[in-house]
C-alpha cells in the first residue's frame, strides 16, 4: 500500500491497496490523521519515525501495528521518505507491506521453540532426578544404621526438592507415636511428633495430597496457619506403614505431578531400606543369642547378673540330668 500525509500528519492520498488493507474508503481516509491508523501502543514509535524522518531526511524503515476499520490488527513494514516542494519538506510518502502472516508464523515458531526448550529442560531435569534417585537407592542398601539412612535422605531431598520443605517421619516401636527423624528446608510449620491417627496418609494407607489447604481435608499434624499445600506419602514395607515422607509447598512454589511421583518413589526406597535394617538387626540379635542360656553371647555376658543366672541355670540342668541317670540305673 502507498500513502502520503502532510507535515502535520493528515492523510493526503492512499491507493487502492491501502483501501483494501485498512478497510477505509479513500474519502474516509482523507479525513483522518496517520496516527489514527496506528495501534495505541505503537503511536509513540510512529511519532518518533516522523520526527526522525524530518531531521535526517533519509528514508526510514520500521514495523508498525495498525488497526483496520473492522478492529483487526495488522503488522506493516513501513518505508517512508520526505517529499519536497520548491526545496522544502512538504510531506511524507510511505510504502507499507503487510507482514502480518509472516509475524504470526515467526511468533508461532518462537513459541514452539520455547516449548521444545522447556520439554528438553524438563526431560534433562527428570533424567538427573532419576539418576540421583537410583544412586540414593544404591547408597541406602549400603547403609548399616538408620542414622546413615536419615543423612542420605536429607542430602538427596535438598537436591530434588530445593524449594519444598519437608521431613521424614518414622513410627515408634509401640506404634503410638510418629517422630520426625530428618528435616530439610523450612520446617517451621511442621510438628516434630504426633499420633498416627493425626495423618490421613497413615490412616488410609495411601498418598494424601492437598494443593490448597484453604479448601482441602487437612491432617491434624499441621501447624496453624498451614502451608499453601502439602503432601504426605506413607512409607509401606510388607503391607505395614513404617512412617511418612512429608513435603510442604510454600506460597511462591508449585508441586508438579513429576515431583509428586518422585516423592512416592523416594518413599518406597526409604521404606525398603528401613525394613531391611530392622530385619538385619533382628537376625543379628537372634544369631548372637546363646541357645542354652538364652542370653546374648556378646555384651550381655559383661553383666555379672547375666553370668550368674546362666551358671545357675546350667547347674540346674546338670543336676536334673544326674538325677535322671540315677533313676534309670536303679531301675
Amino acid at each position: 500500500m502507498v500513502y502520503t500525509h502532510d507535515m502535520d500528519g493528515r492523510i493526503t492520498s492512499i491507493n487502492k491497496a491501502a483501501e483494501r488493507i485498512t478497510g477505509y474508503a479513500r474519502a474516509e481516509a482523507l479525513q483522518m490523521d496517520f496516527i489514527q491508523f496506528v495501534a495505541p501502543e505503537f503511536r509513540e514509535n510512529a511519532k518518533g519515525m516522523i520526527y526522525r524522518q524530518i531531521v535526517s531526511e533519509a528514508p526510514i524503515t520500521q514495523e508498525l501495528d495498525i488497526l483496520a476499520k473492522d478492529g483487526s490488527r495488522l503488522t506493516l513494514e513501513v518505508s517512508s521518505r520526505l517529499m519536497f516542494e520548491q526545496g522544502k519538506p512538504a510531506g511524507i510518502q510511505g510504502i507499507a507491506r503487510d507482514i502480518t502472516e509472516r509475524k504470526r508464523t515467526e511468533q508461532a515458531l518462537q513459541e514452539a521453540n520455547k516449548k521444545l526448550e522447556a520439554w528438553v529442560e524438563d526431560l534433562e531435569q527428570r533424567t538427573r532426578e532419576m539418576t540421583l534417585l537410583s544412586e540414593m537407592g544404591d547408597i541406602l542398601r549400603a547403609c548399616f544404621t538408620t542414622e546413615e539412612v536419615y543423612e542420605v535422605i536429607v542430602r538427596v531431598a535438598q537436591e530434588v526438592f530445593p524449594v519444598l520443605g519437608g521431613a521424614l517421619y518414622v513410627i515408634g516401636p509401640l506404634r503410638n507415636i510418629v517422630e520426625a527423624v530428618a528435616e530439610w528446608g523450612d520446617t517451621s510449620k511442621l510438628e516434630l511428633t504426633f499420633a498416627p491417627d493425626d495423618c490421613w496418609a497413615l490412616r488410609r494407607g495411601r498418598v494424601h495430597c492437598v494443593e490448597d489447604t484453604g479448601v482441602g481435608l487437612l491432617c491434624r499434624h499441621l501447624h496453624t496457619p498451614p502451608p499453601k499445600g502439602y503432601m504426605c506419602v506413607p512409607m509401606m514395607a510388607q503391607s505395614e506403614a513404617v512412617g511418612i515422607l512429608h513435603l510442604a509447598q510454600p506460597e511462591d512454589a508449585q508441586m508438579p505431578e513429576s515431583k509428586q511421583r518422585l516423592a512416592m518413589a523416594m518413599a518406597e526406597h526409604v521404606a525398603m531400606a528401613l525394613s531391611n535394617l530392622r530385619l538385619h538387626e533382628t537376625l543379628r540379635n537372634q544369631s548372637i543369642r546363646d541357645q542354652l542360656t538364652g542370653f546374648s553371647t556378646g555384651a550381655s555376658w559383661k553383666n555379672p547378673w547375666n553370668w550368674n543366672c546362666a551358671v545357675l541355670r546350667e547347674a540346674r540342668i546338670r543336676s536334673a540330668l544326674s538325677c535322671w541317670h540315677w533313676i534309670i540305673s536303679r531301675t
